[in-house]
């Protein structure tokens, strides 16, 4: 399947999924290859599949374990600056992703296969605290990661240098 994602005229456009992944009192946090900051485990949404479908792929996918639940969150529509002088708009659909089987939450790194590109991946279990001392993005999502809110979030955050 092909994932949602268009580049045109220095722009681009993503969308994609992520699982809030919880032990206890921590949450499971992701860095991608290179990216100097930390974000919450998914990917890409693919052409015809829906955002549920998709986090539970991704996550299955990443963590090697499917969700038995999953609950919208928070939606954020995201435009930023790439480190290329390419502008991103990103739509994101988060998801609280209840596990099948629990995991050990102790920070390790693995190699993805995304579609035949490698991907390193390092994974890391924070707690309240300790996630005020990392780069984690988008930073609107910090003070949700921790509250147990049935409320969905909806944000809009512009941080382009042309606006």
């Amino acid at each position: 399947m092909a994932d949602i994602k268009v580049k045109a005229d220095g722009q681009k456009f993503k969308f994609r999924v992520c699982g809030l992944v919880k032990n206890g009192d921590k949450v499971l946090v992701q860095k991608i290859m290179n990216n100097p900051f930390y974000c919450l485990p998914g990917g890409h949404v693919e052409l015809g599949e829906d955002t549920k479908k998709a986090v539970n792929r991704e996550i299955t996918e990443e963590i090697g374990n499917p969700i038995k639940n999953e609950e919208l969150f928070a939606i954020i529509e995201n435009f930023f600056d790439g480190t290329e002088d390419e502008q991103y708009h990103e739509l994101g659909f988060y998801y609280k992703a209840e596990l099948q089987n629990a995991i050990e939450p102790k920070d390790y790194v693995v190699v993805e296969n995304d579609k035949g590109v490698e991907k390193r991946l390092e994974y890391k279990w924070v707690d309240k605290k300790s996630i005020e001392g990392i780069d984690f993005r988008p930073v609107v999502l910090k003070p949700l990661l921790f509250e147990e809110s049935k409320k969905v979030e909806h944000f809009i955050i512009n941080t382009r240098k042309n606006k």
